[in-house]
């Protein structure tokens, strides 16, 4: 029988170092999440709580501060909220393939636009 914990003991994995660690840490500024909404594309499927990224770009100055003070209270607490933490998986069909065939499908994952903000936000630190 194959041992998993094993394999990962014989894994010489690098850590960051310390300085590494603080560029990749840290709260998310106002700024750093408007730029990522801006990345964003228009006219996609939202997530479960319905609110598109044409949403957060029209009212960024009005909700901007808020969804900052939201990923960065989950950064504190080590914890997304409950609905930043939800997707909804659906199937969407592959163009031109027969739909009667379940290979011909693919699942995607709708995911809050205020999740993808702090998670392109994160990925960019």
């Amino acid at each position: 029988m194959n041992d998993d914990h094993s394999f990962w003991q014989k894994m010489e994995i690098t850590k960051l170092a310390e300085d590494a660690k603080e560029i990749c840490e840290g709260k998310l500024s106002l700024k750093e999440c408007f730029n990522c909404l801006q990345s964003f594309g228009n006219n996609k499927s939202p997530g479960n709580d319905c609110l598109t990224a044409e949403f957060y770009k029209t009212f960024w100055n009005s909700v901007g501060w808020l969804l900052v003070d939201s990923l960065n209270c989950a950064y504190d607490c080590g914890e997304l909220s409950n609905t930043q933490k939800q997707a909804i998986i659906t199937l969407i069909e592959k163009k031109g393939k027969d739909k009667q065939n379940i290979c011909n499908w693919r699942l995607i994952s709708l995911i809050n636009v205020d999740a993808k903000i702090g998670a392109k936000a994160i990925a960019r630190h």
